[in-house]
């Protein structure tokens, strides 16, 4: 699996595999260091704060430049970068915690984080749901096998019979937005709610599909997000996997609901600040997630 892997990297630039083999040996260095002085908080917290500036900080500054077009000749952003450092960071924080113990083989951390069929949209996992399925033998299975190839059949579909279909007319209708009839308009935007749904969830029905055929079970990333009752419904459907991050690594640690409405309130906007940065390093982004704070806070302190 990690010779595949390292493979796959590569063909997509030796940058991107330069970095993310970088970026695991920080942060398999700073869980072995974590063990070690596992008496001494005040080191394991340096070293978690540490780890966790270094990986985010290296990953904002990649997305900024490259939004800014600034990037030196030859650099690309590498492929995955929206996602392994949130698994790998997350790694960090659990052995952290003591839910996991480190990792002496760098080789298994390296795999973790960089595990092929996930490092183009995820699902984001945690070291306890993916390390023991990659780090175990499994045979042949039959039905496993055609069930994944369905998945991926399915996710194919989704993506290039729907989404790549759908996507040109959306484009030439929303640059003769101004001359449409509001009911087109209309249509326009629900159309392009269904292209991002069809591109999005269909590629993590084929990587999925992929990891199934191997053996290996990813989690659900979209739970059937328009029939949700509410917005914080729909979010808890849509791009699980990164919601459960920020969720449990985030907005727990910082108290949840349990502190009362400001302290939540403010959890809330700082989950959703840095749900929008991780969408891209700039304000547009900044404001995506202050739109979806109020109206969640809304929603929120209404039905409360």
């Amino acid at each position: 699996l990690l010779a595949g892997s390292a493979a796959f990297w590569l063909l997509c630039g030796w940058q991107g595999a330069a970095y993310l083999m970088a970026e695991t040996l920080l942060i398999w260095g700073c869980a072995r260091l974590i063990g070690r002085f596992s008496e001494r908080r005040g080191v394991c917290r340096a070293l978690l704060v540490g780890g966790m500036v270094m990986v985010f900080g290296a990953m904002v500054l990649m997305k900024a430049l490259s939004q800014l077009q600034a990037l030196p000749d030859g650099l690309l952003v590498p492929i995955g970068l929206s996602y392994f450092p949130f698994q790998s960071v997350g790694y960090l924080i659990d052995v952290y915690r003591g839910k996991v113990a480190p990792e002496e083989n760098y080789a298994k951390v390296l795999l973790f984080a960089g595990f092929f069929p996930q490092m183009t949209q995820g699902p984001i996992t945690t070291w306890k749901q993916l390390m023991p399925q990659l780090d175990s033998p499994h045979r042949l299975s039959p039905n496993g096998f055609v069930s994944g190839v369905f998945l991926m059949a399915w996710g194919f579909f989704k993506k290039l019979v729907i989404a790549d279909r759908l996507m040109p007319a959306v484009s030439v209708l929303v640059a003769a937005a101004q001359e449409l009839p509001g009911w087109l308009v209309l249509a326009t935007a629900a159309m392009y709610a269904i292209v991002l749904y069809a591109d999005f969830s269909g590629g993590i029905d084929i990587i999925r599909g992929a990891a199934e055929l191997l053996g290996i079970d990813l989690p659900e990333n979209f739970r059937r997000p328009f029939f949700a009752a509410s917005i914080a419904d729909y979010w808890r459907r849509w791009h699980i996997s990164l919601g459960s991050w920020f969720k449990e690594y985030l907005y727990f640690p910082l108290g949840g609901s349990r502190a009362g409405t400001l302290r939540t309130l403010r959890n809330l906007l700082l989950v959703w600040l840095a749900t929008g940065l991780w969408h891209g390093a700039s304000w547009n982004y900044v404001l995506w997630g202050l739109y979806f704070f109020v109206i969640l806070a809304a929603e929120k302190t209404i039905g409360e």
